[in-house]
């Protein structure tokens, strides 16, 4: 089973000590057999994130815009539409 879980945010203030949220960057886990849990950071300032993010935020947005276009009509989720991944080229 694999399961992909994102968590946009603009507070950590929040009553949910169980999500583990952290300053900046990703964390990647798997579970199984073999575990791994990589931690990825952004060695940028908090005061500095408002012009050093913008580039990270919208691309998975920006390119999904033509799988929903293609999408029949409707609400979709992300089950719904292929993969969203970079187009680069």
């Amino acid at each position: 089973m694999l399961r992909f879980r994102a968590n946009w945010y603009c507070t950590r203030d929040i009553d949910r000590p169980d999500w583990e949220l952290r300053e900046s960057g990703w964390r990647i886990q798997v579970q199984g057999d073999t575990p791994l849990e990589v931690n990825i950071s952004f060695p940028v300032a908090p005061e500095d994130y408002a012009a050093f993010t913008p580039g990270l935020t919208a691309h998975r947005a920006v390119n999904a815009i033509a799988a929903v276009c293609d999408a029949p009509p409707g609400i979709r989720t992300t089950a719904d539409l292929p993969q969203i991944i970079a187009q680069l080229g």
